[in-house]
């Protein structure tokens, strides 16, 4: 194999990885307690490494509840690279951790690209694409990640149901900290303050035994209902996308979601 060919090869394997390591989440190291820290996660199969961002990335942090909002110094609490988030949570019971990053740009092989909608149930614009007859024309996106986690501080269990600016929330109908051993937590999905009619959602789950099993759910009017147990660690993912007419860089907008909680 030429050089040439080697680097064509190295950039194929780059933009695949890029298209299949797109999960983002929040993980706490424990989400139980008056402090926390938590880490800023990316990758597949609900493992990751820590993300390479800092506070430039960021576009919103906040801790809230259903009552009221902390903004996070995000310049002070994320000064470097890969940092993870230590806080003193200053409201009592059950609260959120809200983050929202700016835009990325990335290009992905017309193949990956099709790879990646696929993967995330976007058939529309894989239809539209084939369609439009540019199913062959590389993929250009900007995409922003709008993710949360639910802590607990002591034992009060507030509501949880309230949607925030996130530009794709996935908001719980119950405070899955109220289960007692299992049960059915659903949840509402909204983009841009309305509901989402239609997508396909991912249920990750990593046990206390470290046992990781993932499966997609449809959701329909805006809403999906998800098996708990209370064991382990859990994440709700889905994604967004739309056309990007803001410039002439990308032809695409995405919005990568996901809820995250756990029983310590």
């Amino acid at each position: 194999m030429n050089i040439k060919r080697m680097l064509l090869a190295a950039v194929g394997l780059l933009l695949l990885t890029t298209a299949e390591a797109h999960e983002f989440w929040l993980e706490p190291i424990r989400f139980s307690g008056k402090t926390f820290v938590v880490r800023f996660r990316v990758g597949e199969h609900f493992a990751g490494d820590n993300w390479k961002g800092d506070f430039n990335k960021v576009r919103l942090l906040s801790l809230l509840n259903h009552q009221q909002a902390n903004a996070l110094p995000a310049a002070t609490l994320l000064p470097a690279a890969g940092d993870s988030l230590r806080l003193q949570a200053p409201l009592d019971g059950t609260q959120t951790l809200i983050y929202n990053g700016t835009n990325t740009y990335i290009e992905l092989a017309p193949a990956a690209f099709a790879a990646y909608l696929q993967e995330d149930g976007l058939t529309d614009v894989l239809a539209w694409r084939k369609e439009q007859g540019k199913d062959s024309t590389v993929g250009r996106e900007y995409y922003q990640r709008s993710v949360k986690t639910l802590l607990q501080n002591g034992r009060t269990l507030h509501p949880v149901n309230y949607p925030t600016e996130l530009p794709l929330d996935i908001v719980p109908l119950q405070n899955p900290y109220g289960l007692q051993k299992s049960g059915t937590v659903a949840f509402n999905v909204f983009f841009k303050q309305r509901p989402l009619p239609q997508a396909m959602v991912k249920v990750w789950h990593r046990s206390s035994r470290g046992v990781v099993k993932s499966y997609d759910l449809p959701m329909t009017n805006g809403r999906v209902e998800v098996p708990v147990t209370t064991d382990g660690r859990w994440m709700i993912s889905l994604v967004k996308m739309v056309p990007h007419t803001a410039d002439q860089t990308a032809d695409w907008q995405s919005y990568w979601a996901s809820i995250t909680w756990g029983y310590d």
